[in-house]
């Protein structure tokens, strides 16, 4: 990546200042159970749970070093395995087979538009409980990008170093993105994330199977 894209992808996540009037706390037991910290040799992160009966995360891709040598990542203070890196699409799958008690996400399906009110779950500045932001989508770029790093924009307060890999939900707690990084102007932000039809595309054999 060239520089000025490291700059704002360097782990962010969206931190607590309500944007919203939705009961968003509907939400929140299952999303302690799904959000992880994520810790590498690149500092630390947040990891979302996708398959809790084989422990599959789905994280940014820079969250973790990009050569295996010497490379450490820990899920929950566990150990985690990298399964599959695309440092195009800045998206990381990994496996921890020690981790339980976890729900994952369910993927948003339809499509996601302008306007849509979403809640952003992570550990900014490597916090030791969940944070919880909220705000909206702003814009979505042509889908005809998603091979090579579509990204969907969304406004929030409080874009901060420290937790990129965070989860950004729908109303019906279903992953619409993955913080990925995002830019500030005095109180404004807006961070970006892949969409959920780029991490489907992305996950594929790592999701569960339908019986």
């Amino acid at each position: 990546m060239k520089a000025s894209v490291l700059a704002a992808s360097i782990l962010l996540t969206v931190s607590s200042t309500v944007l919203s009037a939705q009961d968003w706390s509907l939400h929140t037991p299952t999303l302690k159970k799904s959000v992880y910290k994520l810790e590498s040799n690149d500092g630390h992160c947040s990891s979302v749970l996708i398959n809790e009966k084989d422990g599959y995360l789905v994280s940014a891709g820079h969250c973790v070093p990009e050569k295996a040598d010497g490379r450490s990542v820990a899920v929950d203070e566990k150990h985690a395995d990298v399964v599959r890196l695309n440092s195009v699409l800045d998206l990381v799958v990994v496996k921890v087979s020690e981790l339980r008690g976890g729900t994952a996400i369910a993927l948003r399906k339809e499509d996601t538009v302008p306007g849509l009110p979403v809640g952003v779950v992570g550990y900014g500045f490597a916090a030791s409980n969940l944070k919880f932001g909220f705000g909206w989508v702003s814009d979505v770029r042509d889908n005809s990008l998603r091979g090579v790093g579509d990204r969907l924009y969304f406004s929030a307060a409080g874009v901060v170093p420290g937790d990129s890999g965070g989860a950004v939900v729908d109303l019906a707690g279903r992953l619409v993105s993955i913080v990925q990084g995002g830019v500030c102007s005095g109180a404004a932000c807006i961070a970006y994330g892949a969409p959920s039809g780029t991490i489907e595309d992305f996950l594929k054999s790592f999701l569960p199977k339908n019986p």
